[in-house]
């Protein structure tokens, strides 16, 4: 294995693990405000709401 070779391996692994760990922030964050969201505008025990995957959805 080249030199060459290894470290455009390293970069296309470096940032696919980047791309994956900013993912995982996204949807955490958009997880809080969905939840932040709730609270302000619906009474939790009228409408029971599954929060998954960043999507409100209604039972």
């Amino acid at each position: 294995m080249s030199i060459g070779s290894r470290i455009l391996s390293f970069i296309i692994h470096y940032f696919s693990c980047l791309r994956i760990f900013r993912r995982r922030k996204k949807i955490r964050y958009r997880k809080l405000k969905m939840r932040s969201r709730l609270k302000k505008d619906e009474p939790q025990h009228l409408r029971p709401y599954v929060i998954h995957s960043g999507v409100i959805r209604r039972l």
